[in-house]
């Protein structure tokens, strides 16, 4: 319910503050779970990517998907806990960073498999506009013991992230995974997410 409210209340700013753009919508799978991997400009990232999942006016049959992000621990424990509260109401769950959280990706898993979107930010922090997107391992590492796609986004806005800075969210086909023969899962996880850089950097350089 919080969620749902929060999302009438933020896609009317988003356009207006940011005059929010969203291309690309058409290639969110309609049924199951998927890992929705995007590049991280700002703190407001989370936002966007809601709005570009969820249509304020959806078609028939379109799919209006929540997505439950994965949030580095430290927004739980240091903003207070009101902050932490609102966050885990939202859907948002921590997970920590630089280390094999295996709490988080069992969580992650579990909630792919139960048919939800997760958002991931794989570069773990924001990072400035022009800079290609390198990413750490997590969302592939998920994605492969999940058996789910992945669907590759970018977040664009020219310059630093302000109010009435121009934003856009753009994305991509969905990455399917299958597990090959004769290939180990370190090996496996290594190609899908270079798959995922490949994908988001060509997103972020298309001039459109």
């Amino acid at each position: 319910m919080l969620y749902r409210f929060g999302r009438w209340l933020l896609f009317p700013l988003a356009k207006i503050v940011f005059s929010l753009r969203i291309t690309g919508r058409e290639n969110l799978p309609q049924k199951g779970g998927f890992i929705l991997c995007s590049n991280h400009r700002s703190v407001c990232d989370p936002c966007f990517l809601a709005a570009a999942s969820w249509p304020l006016f959806p078609k028939k049959g379109e799919r209006r998907s929540s997505v439950r992000f994965m949030g580095k621990s430290e927004l739980f424990t240091e903003h207070g806990k009101f902050a932490a509260w609102l966050l885990r109401k939202l859907g948002a769950f921590p997970v920590e960073r630089d280390s094999a959280d295996l709490g988080a990706i069992r969580r992650a898993c579990q909630i792919l498999q139960n048919g939800e979107v997760l958002g991931i930010f794989p570069q773990g922090r924001c990072i400035p506009e022009g800079v290609p997107f390198r990413p750490k391992s997590g969302a592939a590492l998920i994605a492969v013991h999940a058996g789910v796609p992945v669907v590759p986004a970018c977040i664009r806005i020219h310059g630093k992230a302000h109010v009435f800075s121009k934003a856009e969210v753009r994305i991509g086909k969905p990455i399917m995974f299958y597990k090959e023969e004769g290939l180990s899962e370190k090996i496996q996880i290594r190609q899908l997410t270079r798959r995922i850089a490949e994908e988001i950097n060509i997103l972020l350089e298309e001039n459109t």
